[in-house]
């Protein structure tokens, strides 16, 4: 539901209202049920368990193709709240280039600057998000940031040298 709402508001629209029934409806409201499935499970034993990380753990090799599905919806305000509650209290790697893939597919001049930030800090937490390489050298490129842009490319094709784009990337590298 919040990331429904956010959806909305990122795109100048009124968020739905989850309390409100129609007269005739013979099923509880979305946040009613919402509220009642989170009340019983935690009467339940072992109810007050998050199991945070064992999720997150549980989803690792999934993550990427799951953000990658995500981020073709081009629904910026949903999944950037959804990337946002993924994270909880540490953002992984993984999420900082989603992140990074999101702002610099909205491509504002201000969402590039950002994009490059987050691809930095997704490789800052690990050097192995050989795209993040791609993805900065993308957004730096764009951002008019053109020698710094096509070494962060020349560091992606060194790593990937068989990524199905490096012809393309090659010509804007220029070696």
């Amino acid at each position: 539901m919040n990331e429904e709402d956010q959806t909305a508001i990122d795109r100048g629209r009124r968020p739905r209202r989850y309390q409100n029934a129609a007269f005739f409806a013979s099923h509880p409201t979305s946040l009613e049920r919402a509220d009642t499935l989170s009340a019983l499970a935690n009467r339940v034993r072992g109810g007050e368990y998050d199991g945070f990380a064992t999720h997150r753990e549980a989803m690792k090799e999934w993550l990427p193709i799951l953000l990658a599905d995500e981020l073709a919806l081009n629904d910026f305000g949903g999944t950037d709240y959804l990337i946002g509650r993924l994270a909880g209290d540490e953002i992984s790697a993984d999420l900082l280039y989603a992140r990074g893939e999101l702002y610099r597919g909205r491509g504002n001049p201000r969402d590039l600057v950002s994009a490059a930030e987050f691809y930095r800090q997704a490789l800052n937490k690990d050097e192995g998000v050989n795209e993040a390489w791609r993805g900065l050298g993308l957004s730096l490129l764009r951002n008019n940031n053109a020698d710094e842009g096509r070494e962060a490319l020349r560091r992606y094709l060194e790593l990937v040298p068989e990524a199905a784009d490096a012809a393309m990337l090659q010509s804007i590298v220029g070696d």
